[in-house]
């Protein structure tokens, strides 16, 4: 939103342990998980983390096992029903992990959280089975307690009888807002090649990275295909010595990874406390677009103006310091003699 015309590529990645073709596979739904949450893309999401692949020599890409939880382990499901038990206050703290999922099954369907509304309202979902096992249903309320978070993160609400209620369908003018370097190529999926660490098994190898390019400066991705998908230790399996060493040759030259690579690197960092996300609305609650909105620092004047998008909303970064928003809508047919709003924020760090 900050940079609109960045134009982005998501890389999976994993660390050493298990073999290549395995790491291929793994570091493409990793870089996946990130992309559908990107994209608001449910059904998608869900599925490529219930996916299961097989070792080396299994002839499917990826076959399905219903109810299926793919790759997830007992201590996934036990963070995730940690958070949400801080978050909601829901008795889903797991000793006994059934019981702990049947609970939280239970409160996903029934639980009231803001507005006397339940997570499953807000977002317009199905009732799932209360039965303590993680399933497909599970994994999407699992999704939905993710995008309610989001919309909280970003300070996306709706008014509904006088009650703030997450509004994740405005999520969608983020989405809409995203630039990919390729329609066709969102994701590589590097596996253990690009490695930052040598070790067997690193937390810090196991990632997915966010990369942001210049519309000017895209990356070549077809120069040498088999780096960007992962399959380096493949060519060096069925490869010729010297064919090998022109194998690693290359890797080195990617200009993602490479040493020392074509781009300069920089790490961006991404704190929603420092963004001010201002909200016009209406006296009956409906968001108010076009709006002229200034962003003045205290001993500053005005450092920021702009207008609220066609969701009515206006997002600015701004570093540490006391800020006034001022919103002017004395010319605003629906708010008749209404002059303004001035609201007083502080960013700390």
């Amino acid at each position: 939103m900050q940079n609109p015309s960045k134009l982005m590529l998501l890389a999976g990645h994993t660390d050493m342990s298990g073999d290549a073709k395995y790491n291929v596979w793994l570091s493409e739904k990793r870089a996946e998980n990130v992309l559908y949450i990107l994209l608001g893309e449910r059904d998608k999401w869900v599925e490529s983390v219930c996916s299961e692949r097989g070792r080396e020599g299994t002839p499917a890409y990826a076959t399905q096992k219903p109810p299926g939880d793919g790759k997830s382990k007992v201590k996934d499901y036990r963070m995730i029903l940690k958070w949400v038990a801080g978050k909601f206050g829901w008795p889903c703290d797991p000793d006994l992990t059934k019981k702990a999922v049947e609970t939280f099954q239970k409160d996903y369907n029934n639980e009231k959280y803001v507005g006397n509304k339940s997570i499953r309202e807000i977002v317009g979902g199905s009732s799932i089975v209360e039965e303590g096992i993680i399933n497909r249903e599970t994994w999407g309320a699992f999704w939905d307690i993710y995008m309610v978070e989001l919309a909280e993160l970003l300070g996306l609400y709706k008014v509904i009888n006088s009650s703030q209620i997450p509004d994740t369908s405005r999520l969608k003018t983020y989405r809409d807002a995203l630039k990919f370097i390729a329609e066709d190529r969102k994701i590589v999926n590097c596996g253990e090649i690009h490695h930052k660490t040598r070790l067997h098994k690193s937390l810090t190898d196991r990632r997915v990275e966010i990369l942001f390019f210049d519309p000017k400066e895209k990356p070549k991705l077809d120069f040498y295909p088999y780096c960007h998908e992962g399959l380096i230790f493949d060519v060096e399996k069925r490869a010729k010595p010297s064919e090998r060493k022109k194998a690693y040759k290359k890797r080195d030259e990617c200009e993602l990874f490479g040493n020392p690579g074509i781009y300069d690197t920089t790490r961006v960092t991404c704190d929603l406390d420092n963004m001010l996300i201002i909200e016009v609305l209406d006296y009956k609650g409906n968001h108010m677009s076009d709006i002229p909105v200034n962003i003045d620092e205290v001993g500053r004047g005005t450092v920021e103006t702009g207008k609220t998008d066609t969701s009515g909303v206006l997002i600015r970064k701004v570093t540490e310091g006391n800020f006034r928003v001022y919103v002017d809508t004395q010319n605003r047919r629906e708010l008749e003699g209404f002059r303004g709003v001035e609201e007083k924020v502080e960013i700390k760090k």
